[in-house]
Formats: structure tokens, C-alpha cells, sequence
């Protein structure tokens, strides 16, 4: 199972894809939230620091920053395969 920390990592990065072009739309949320539903080990505390993430935009500082943290934050080709998929569903 991959590290919680690795999980909350691909999180931001897929939240901050998802606003890549400046704007959430309200579909664009429930179809972000059905992703992250999807990934393992979630919790309720994290899932409240990812609600920041969606309220307003990812300057491009702050995705690069997000990047460079997930890359660091994977350790085994388990979670490398599942930072792939969950991206490319974004």
C-alpha cells in the first residue's frame, strides 16, 4: 500500500491539473472528487486540506512545488504505477 503521505502528494498534483486552465467548474469538482474517492487511504483530515486546493486556483509556482513533492514522496514502482493512472485520469 502506498504511504499516506505519497497519496496526499498525488491528490494536490491532481487537483492542481485539474486547474491547469485557471478554472474548476462544478463538474469538473464532482469528477475530481469521484477520482479521489478511488484512491487508497484518504482520510478526513486529508481530505479537508484537499478542499483548500479546489476553492481557488494552483498558481504555477505552487503546481511545480506540488510536482517536485510528489516525485520525492515515491518510493516504490506500486505507487509510481498508481500516480501514472490517477494523473492520466485527470
Amino acid at each position: 500500500m502506498a504511504q499516506n503521505q505519497m497519496i496526499l502528494n498525488l491528490a494536490r498534483v491532481m487537483i492542481a491539473a485539474a486547474w491547469a486552465d485557471g478554472e474548476l467548474q462544478h463538474e469538473e469538482i464532482n469528477s475530481l472528487k469521484d477520482l479521489l474517492f478511488h484512491i487508497p487511504s484518504l482520510d478526513a483530515r486529508s481530505w479537508a486540506s484537499l478542499e483548500i486546493y479546489m476553492q481557488s486556483p494552483v498558481s504555477e509556482q505552487e503546481r511545480l512545488r506540488l510536482i517536485d513533492s510528489l516525485k520525492s514522496s515515491i518510493k516504490t514502482r506500486d505507487e509510481r504505477k498508481l500516480a501514472l493512472e490517477a494523473i492520466e485520469s485527470v
